[in-house]
């Protein structure tokens, strides 16, 4: 079984999000993608957010049609801030015969390092990069890097999404304007 996990805050889930996905379940032939909205993202400490049950509740309208897509409360419900590290020991103890994913954009996979404990997640998953607005030449430099920090390597999906900011929706959405085509119908209309 080929399973991958994608994280964040979801806030809100937007359309690329959902493209990104797509492409995860494509390039990396899964049989499951797992959308995971995290409690309390470290890196993000002081950022006021909009509530766990919002921002489940937009992720399961925005995938809700999707097949191979279901969304997971795991690390809302465990509440505290959401470790990385944490969730894939979890998810390797749920699916100890399967291969694993964790899909990050390229601004994540340049800061992978600061993680906390990114050896303990490349023990349980393999990272999968989607390129965010990225320059030709951007997967070789990054590659080798990688290589040279933590003597593996990472998968990569087959996109390269636009780098979409969660915060112009919320500033548009506070302000009373149309989100589409930034976000799908059915989370404008939640």
């Amino acid at each position: 079984m080929r399973i991958a996990v994608f994280g964040g805050s979801f806030d809100p889930v937007h359309t690329e999000h959902i493209r990104v996905a797509k492409a995860a379940i494509e390039s990396l032939a899964l049989d499951k993608l797992i959308v995971m909205p995290a409690h309390k993202p470290p890196h993000k400490p002081n950022k006021e957010m909009t509530s766990d049950e919002a921002r489940l509740a937009m992720c399961r309208l925005a995938y809700g049609d999707f097949a191979k897509i279901e969304v997971s409360d795991y690390e809302i419900k465990r509440g505290g801030k959401s470790y990385t590290f944490l969730t894939c020991r979890h998810l390797r103890s749920l699916y100890k015969d399967a291969e694993i994913f964790f899909i990050v954009g390229t601004d994540m996979l340049r800061d992978f390092p600061t993680w906390k404990q990114p050896q303990d997640i490349l023990q349980n998953v393999t990272l999968a990069v989607c390129a965010r607005a990225e320059a030709a030449g951007w997967l070789e430099k990054e590659r080798a890097k990688f290589l040279e920090t933590f003597g593996c390597d990472f998968a990569v999906i087959d996109y390269n999404g636009e780098d979409v900011s969660s915060t112009k929706i919320r500033v548009l959405a506070g302000a009373g304007m149309r989100l589409t085509p930034l976000v799908d119908e059915k989370t404008e209309k939640y």
